[in-house]
């Protein structure tokens, strides 16, 4: 194994708009062969957009979305035809939002939180699990937790 650089950040004050701005606190999915890319800071501004890198042509591409949510240090898990984000920051403060990227429309759903809703947070992790995704630990800004929370879709996801 050996690491490769196939494509360099651009910088900031760049305006090449071909690929993202070099970022943290982002995430990044696998669908395929496509990298999807989410949010993020440039330690200035905290990202709303949506990327793609496509591992095969190694092309990134921008995707607009109408109405997107600024975020970092969130996490975002692949579940069918949807990346759910759960938490992080929006550049104000720590959330605890429930947000659906639909990969097919790529159109944002914010889902409502039933029962007793997690704590905002960041810097947490989630994973997916039997149909139920599994938030562990995270950061408010000045608690940290060492908690588990369980979110199940109403329904099944």
């Amino acid at each position: 194994m050996s690491w490769k650089l196939i494509s360099a950040p651009s910088s900031s004050s760049s305006e090449d708009k071909t690929k993202p701005k070099a970022r943290g606190y982002h995430t990044a999915n696998m669908v395929g062969s496509k990298l999807i890319i989410f949010g993020g800071s440039d330690g200035g501004e905290c990202f709303r957009d949506v990327w793609v890198f496509d591992v095969e042509t190694l092309a990134f591409s921008s995707v607009h979305i109408p109405l997107s949510y600024p975020r970092l240090s969130h996490t975002a898990t692949i579940v069918g035809s949807y990346v759910f984000v759960i938490g992080g920051h929006d550049g104000v403060e720590y959330s605890n939002e429930v947000l659906l990227l639909n990969l097919v429309t790529m159109v944002w759903d914010k889902r409502k939180i039933y029962g007793q809703p997690p704590k905002p947070r960041g810097y947490h992790g989630a994973v997916l699990h039997d149909s139920r995704l599994i938030v562990v630990g995270g950061f408010d800004g000045g608690e940290v937790f060492g908690d588990v929370q369980v979110l199940e879709e109403r329904g099944g996801m």
